[in-house]
């Protein structure tokens, strides 16, 4: 775990800032003091500093300076709600790699906070997460043979609380038919959807519902991509307009057979015998 450190007089930014970090998979060590934030910075290894402007005993400047001296590498995020070209100024002069204005931009926050981290892939996921949830069609991404992503339209279909609890245990939902797509393990589900059939019936609470399946293969990473797009709607229109058109050739052929047939034999036909 990344170990990064936030000095703020405010405690009530500073819990704003730990519950924002959390979210991203990051925990952040708050210090109200920024005396006692800086001795803590001196003595331990920190792999990232947020720090405000205006504080008591020690404005954020002097003490990015202070530390600077002895830990020079240390990368640095000053956000205040105090916003002029002069102490923008100075706090690149001090080594300051980003200037945040308060209140801060989620979106501005995480870009700087994952490159200054040099989390590329972690900055990617974030993305990637975030373009997934978009999407109403249930999308699960597997990499390496392991289950990387999935969105939230997944995870409420399968009933799962969250990513971590994901496993490949769904695939116990796909009837076994002819015409649909199944497998025992994964590796022979996406065989089954690529050389026999696209399509899924899903039996769940006692609901059937059919899916159309894409998959996408990113061979350089082992990555591929499995969309399930819904269409029960589309399948039981098929399946009533099936009903309706045999309904209607059974009605059809008994007309013909009243035409066809002598006066008594209509007669019973039309009102039994």
């Amino acid at each position: 775990m990344k170990n990064i450190v936030y000095i703020e007089d405010n405690k009530f930014n500073i819990k704003l800032i730990q519950n924002l970090a959390k979210k991203l998979g990051l925990e952040i060590k708050g210090f109200e003091d920024p005396v006692e934030g800086l001795e803590y910075c001196k003595k331990n290894n920190i792999d990232l500093l947020l720090v405000d402007y205006m504080m008591p005993n020690l404005n954020g400047i002097d003490l990015v300076n202070e530390l600077k001296k002895i830990k020079p590498g240390v990368p640095v995020i000053m956000m205040t709600a105090l916003d002029d070209l002069q102490l923008r100024k100075k706090a690149t002069l001090s080594g300051i790699d980003v200037f945040l204005p308060k209140p801060v931009n989620v979106t501005d926050f995480k870009e700087a906070v994952f490159r200054l981290l040099n989390e590329e892939e972690q900055l990617e996921d974030t993305f990637v997460k975030d373009i997934l949830d978009a999407e109403d069609d249930m999308i699960i991404i597997i990499e390496s043979k392991r289950i990387k992503h999935v969105n939230k339209s997944f995870l409420r279909f399968f009933d799962y609380l969250n990513e971590e609890e994901v496993n490949f245990n769904f695939l116990k939902f796909f009837a076994i038919e002819d015409k649909f797509a199944w497998g025992d393990n994964i590796d022979e589900f996406m065989q089954n959807v690529l050389k026999k059939s696209n399509l899924v019936k899903v039996k769940k609470n006692g609901e059937i519902y059919y899916f159309k399946v894409k998959i996408t293969i990113y061979k350089h990473k082992s990555r591929n991509i499995i969309v399930f797009k819904d269409i029960t709607e589309n399948i039981n229109l098929q399946n009533k307009n099936k009903e309706l058109k045999n309904k209607l050739a059974s009605l059809q052929r008994e007309l013909r057979d009243i035409k066809e047939a002598g006066f008594f034999t209509k007669l019973k036909l039309l009102f039994g015998s």
